[in-house]
């Protein structure tokens, strides 16, 4: 199991500190975290035995659908300002 932990607004100096663990076999092969030939806007490490990733960044809504529910405060990108307007806001819904 992968763990990630956030914290956000954690001091004055950082507004998010994001801490996370790639919890399966250790000698599964991997790259490390860069921008990806095939997906530019994904900045994250890859699986290269599966492609995937367990924890990456896209800077650009590029690649999202014409919708994109990610970019939720409309600026064209899905970041880690729109991560942190969802923790911001989260809370019961009425």
């Amino acid at each position: 199991m992968c763990l990630i932990l956030f914290a956000v607004q954690p001091n004055p100096e950082y507004r998010l500190v994001i801490a996370a663990n790639r919890d399966e076999f250790y000698r599964r092969p991997a790259e490390p975290a860069g921008r990806w030939p095939d997906a530019p806007g994904v900045l994250a490490g890859r699986d290269t035995e599966m492609g995937g990733t367990w924890l990456g960044e896209g800077s650009s809504c590029d690649d999202c659908a014409p919708t994109c529910q990610g970019d939720t405060n409309a600026d064209g990108q899905v970041n880690v300002e729109d991560l942190l307007l969802v923790i911001a806001n989260w809370n019961e819904c009425p």
